[in-house]
Order: C-alpha cells, then structure tokens, then sequence
C-alpha cells in the first residue's frame, strides 16, 4: 500500500511519507515499525532538500576552492582551513579567502594544530599573519591521534594557542567530541565551556540528539556530521546547528 524509490525526488518522497501515513490509518498496520518507515524516509527527504535547496549550513572546506557560485548555492557559510597538522599554514589559505570575499560567501577558518611541533604562539601567528582577519572566530580541532599523551603539556598547548589568537579580536571555537577531548585534555578539564563547540560523529545524521556532554558543555554549537564529501570540486565535511544561541552565522564573528 506504500512505494519506497532509492532514486526518487524530493516530490516523490513527501508524497511517499504522505501516502505512508495514510496506509496506516486506513489497514492498521503496526504504529511503530511505520513509524522507523517514516522516520528513515524523513532523513533523506531532509538530505535531499539540503542538497537541493542549498540548506547545508555550512561546510568545511580542505583545499582549493575552484567554483564558488557552485558553494554559494549549496550553503550558507565556509570554514576554510587555516593551519595544518604538519605545521603549518595550509597552503590556499589567502587565495580562498580571496575567492569567498569576491563571492561574498560568510566564511571563517579552521585550526588543525601541531602540538608536537611546539611553540603554539608562533602557530597562532603564523596562521594569522596569512588570515589576515580578525574578530573572527577559528575552530581549533582536539584529535587525539594529533597530540601526545602529556595531559597538562596538552593544556598548556592549547591555553597558549587560543590566547594568542585573542591578541588580535580573534575567539576560539572548539572542534572535537567526548572520547578525543578527555583522551587529549582530561575528563575534568572544563576551560573552554563558555566557547562555542562542534562535536564530531560523522554519522551523516545532522540532528543533535546523539550528543555526548564532555568538557563542560552541555549543549553543542554544531555537529560535523559526515566527512570526506566531494563538494564543487573540493574535499568537504558538512556542519549542522545544533543552538544557534539566537546568534546568526553572519554575525561579525562566528
């Protein structure tokens, strides 16, 4: 009494979803298991809109930016790669920027650190010297495979790196998730609760209702969702809101 298409349209899957609710109403059929039906058929209807409709909040970028008219009708906002785990400012940083302001796509940065390369200052200068930006705010990712197992040398990284980037207007934002944040910081290390945070499940789900609290937050900024998606030619990871604090992505910083 229902039909489910892998390659139907948007269309075709509200109609589905509409139908569906029908056949229950009129044979009966078991509330729950329509209910896991609709649920499954809800999720790729809301992907598809997103792809279609241009409703990806944002995304983060890792390389060269080639067609920004094809970004700016796929989303709303960029976070490019500002600093890499090897040390150093990635390479298409200035250019990209260049591209997002010509297109006038809102966009900010990323923060990949070299915890064993030391001197987190000069890291934070580095990447700002090439930014060139501030009251921005830059999203510095805690992975552990990326950091030794030195807890307080961790936190002394990070406090020095994020303090930098405040010399020049700019705030630090968090990237990361419970099991990397108490591998890397500690299970009790709560400085940054008042920052804004992503958590990181790459489950291609972009609801928050999976969200595990850890370093004192109890409410995520975003969630990065599903990685390694190619977008306008470019290698990118989606990014959904979880409490946009009644705050917009075009704010001055973000």
């Amino acid at each position: 009494c229902f039909f489910f298409n892998d390659t139907a349209t948007t269309e075709i899957y509200t109609r589905s979803i509409v139908g569906s609710v029908r056949c229950v109403q009129e044979t009966g059929i078991n509330a729950e298991y329509m209910g896991l039906i609709l649920m499954k058929r809800l999720a790729v209807l809301l992907l598809l809109s997103a792809i279609v409709y241009g409703i990806i909040e944002s995304i983060e970028l890792e390389g060269k930016i080639t067609d920004t008219d094809c970004l700016k009708k796929l989303t709303q906002a960029v976070y490019v790669r500002g600093y890499m785990s090897i040390g150093q400012v990635d390479p298409y940083l200035k250019e990209n920027i260049k591209l997002l302001e010509q297109a006038k796509i809102a966009f900010s940065a990323y923060f990949i650190p070299c915890p064993k390369c030391g001197n987190p200052r000069k890291q934070a200068n580095d990447f700002m010297d090439a930014f060139g930006k501030s009251n921005k705010r830059i999203f510095v990712h805690v992975i552990s495979g990326q950091w030794g197992d030195d807890v307080l040398a961790n936190r002394d990284f990070i406090s020095n790196l994020t303090a930098e980037l405040k010399t020049r207007v700019n705030i630090a934002g968090i990237v990361s998730n419970a099991f990397h944040w108490e591998k890397v910081l500690g299970k009790d290390y709560e400085y940054y609760a008042a920052n804004r945070m992503w958590y990181i499940d790459p489950d291609k789900d972009p609801s928050c209702k999976d969200f595990v609290p850890y370093g004192g937050w109890k409410i995520p900024f975003k969630k990065l969702y599903s990685t390694n998606n190619n977008v306008c030619g470019i290698n990118a990871n989606y990014v959904s809101v979880c409490n946009a604090r009644n705050e917009s992505f075009l704010d001055t910083t973000y």
